[in-house]
């Protein structure tokens, strides 16, 4: 923090600087900090995706989250293919209790970027959670089939055969 700190003092237009301090403000919780880590980038670049990305994920963590969904809406006006921007306009969508819509920004999310785990695990447990069990036991396997490592999806799959009473395939 100390050197972004120096950086940002030294150099007020470098805006990764400001960003990154944004970002480890938001790790930390201390949201006003962040958001005034992002007023200095939108001062120079009022149409930031990054920042407003980042001010979208301050809203999710204070649960504003009409101001996240609007937030995520206004990038992906501006970047229709942004796979992280429709991610997390699912988890907005998740907070807002739409399930249905958060399913269908995770489909643009995966459409946009076909190896994005996190947008796969989500849709497959939703897809678990509405009792579409094959659609989650298929997108599992993809998951597996082209990251073996990732132990998350193995536990979905069990739990989506579990559901399916698959109990041998379960433990497989």
């Amino acid at each position: 923090k100390q050197v972004l700190a120096e950086i940002t003092k030294q150099a007020p237009d470098f805006l990764p600087a400001w960003r990154r301090t944004a970002q480890i403000a938001l790790a930390e919780q201390k949201y006003e900090e962040s958001l005034g880590a992002l007023k200095h980038i939108f001062e120079k670049n009022p149409e930031d995706v990054d920042g407003h990305l980042l001010r979208g994920q301050i809203h999710l963590a204070k649960k504003e989250t009409a101001a996240a969904i609007a937030e995520f809406q206004g990038v992906l006006r501006q970047e229709p293919k942004s796979a992280p921007a429709h991610y997390q306009h699912a988890v907005a969508q998740l907070q807002a209790g739409s399930v249905d819509q958060a399913k269908l920004a995770l489909q643009d999310a995966k459409t946009n970027a076909p190896g994005f785990v996190d947008a796969q695990l989500l849709l497959a447990e939703l897809n678990i959670r509405t009792g579409n069990l094959d659609t989650a036991i298929e997108e599992l396997e993809e998951v597996i089939e082209k990251q073996p490592k990732v132990a998350r999806a193995y536990v979905l799959l069990g739990g989506a055969y579990l559901s399916k009473k698959e109990a041998v395939k379960a433990t497989e």
